[in-house]
């Protein structure tokens, strides 16, 4: 089981993902990664990498996954326009399939193109 941060771009996740016994607390929930240094940091040796290097960190939906110790279940964040097909992808890729864990839209996790809905 992983925790971490994520970024949906087309059909492609990226993501910053660590065991949850890696992860930092914070409250109650273990947590790992921050949107905006993961791609301050991140280098553009792909093409999906050089698409996500130049767009904003807002640009592309995203999301984080944390694991809440005391009730041993994981919760998905996501961004509104993610896909349920995203979403099956965010639990393989987390190893989230075997274990309980929940989905959560988040107002924190909100690409430009929902922002933009908003305004």
């Amino acid at each position: 089981m992983k925790v971490g941060i994520f970024f949906v771009i087309g059909n492609d996740v990226l993501l910053d993902a660590i065991d949850i016994s890696g992860g930092e607390v914070y409250g109650e929930a273990i947590n790992h990664g921050e949107h905006y240094v993961f791609h301050e940091n991140f280098g553009p040796v792909s093409r999906l990498g050089y698409l996500f290097c130049h767009n904003d960190y807002d640009h592309f939906p995203r999301g984080r996954v944390v694991f809440f110790p005391k009730t041993v279940t994981s919760v998905i964040y996501f961004d509104p326009c993610m896909s349920t097909i995203d979403i099956a992808k965010i639990v393989e890729l987390f190893e989230l399939l075997e274990t309980n864990y929940s989905v959560q839209n988040d107002e924190h996790y909100r690409c430009s193109h929902c922002k933009k809905k908003r305004t």
